[in-house]
């Protein structure tokens, strides 16, 4: 509608794209293939010999193919045919691509650095682009956390964790040495104390629009990966997870 100035009325919508959530992993087998199509639904899902797949909350299946990514927690390992812990939301060709990969960012990287990721694979050749609009860093420890420790345990020395957004050029993201650090570049970080018989945590969120006034997007045609990059040891965290929050776009560049 046009007002008496003859200015427009805009009415902002929210979009109604897939939505997503994945986590940040260290890439451990990435030439596995499927021997068997997936159907939507499927939970049992048959994969190539010599995949080291094991059980374990933290040991990820990651399928794509073309703009369809499932990844999923591996619950069962029967020979070749690996259980995931939710049903494939999305059917998959024998063409797909297959990560074996680990959630669990909490190892030492003080004498060889660990790289974790996330990545696009131009499967089909993939095209739809994907906005990031949270990062989410959740980490579990025995001592309480505060601003001086990198979650509970001490300050990290040396070089720190950071961030890399890594393209045909890289952009750093941040690096950190402690939970204000986080703070620093915007992030909400917040201490959880335990129950009984429980542990610390420390949450913490960044909320993309609000530190930068815009989403993070990565695209499939320049093949866009954010990256994490572990220099310290980290074996004291009981665990240490990153997660990418957003969806997918319409838009293809």
């Amino acid at each position: 509608m046009i007002g008496n100035k003859g200015f427009g009325d805009v009415f902002i919508q929210d979009t109604h794209q897939p939505l997503f959530q994945f986590y940040v992993q260290i890439e451990q087998k990435t030439d596995i293939t499927l021997t068997s199509a997936v159907s939507v639904d499927d939970s049992v899902i048959s994969v190539s010999s010599g995949h080291g797949f094991t059980v374990g909350n933290d040991v990820l299946m990651t399928i794509v193919e073309g703009d369809k990514i499932e990844q999923a927690s591996v619950i069962g390992v029967s020979g070749d045919d690996i259980t995931i812990a939710i049903p494939s939301a999305f059917s998959f060709t024998t063409n797909a691509k297959v990560i074996r990969g680990n959630k669990n960012l909490n190892g030492d990287g003080s004498v060889s650095e660990i790289e974790s990721c996330f990545k696009f694979y131009d499967i089909n050749n993939s095209k739809i682009p994907i906005d990031i609009s949270k990062v989410k860093i959740t980490m579990s420890h025995a001592n309480a956390g505060d601003s001086g420790k990198f979650g509970g345990i001490s300050a990290l020395s040396g070089g720190g964790f950071y961030f890399r957004r890594v393209n045909a050029s890289r952009v750093n993201l941040g690096n950190y040495i402690n939970n204000q650090d986080f703070q620093d570049k915007g992030a909400i970080v917040l201490y959880t104390d335990k129950g009984p018989g429980g542990i610390n945590a420390t949450e913490i969120t960044f909320n993309m629009k609000d530190i930068f006034g815009q989403v993070l997007r990565l695209s499939p045609n320049h093949d866009d990966e954010i990256c994490a990059v572990n220099r310290n040891d980290l074996s004291s965290l009981t665990n240490f997870y990153i997660s990418l929050i957003g969806s997918y776009t319409e838009c293809e560049q």
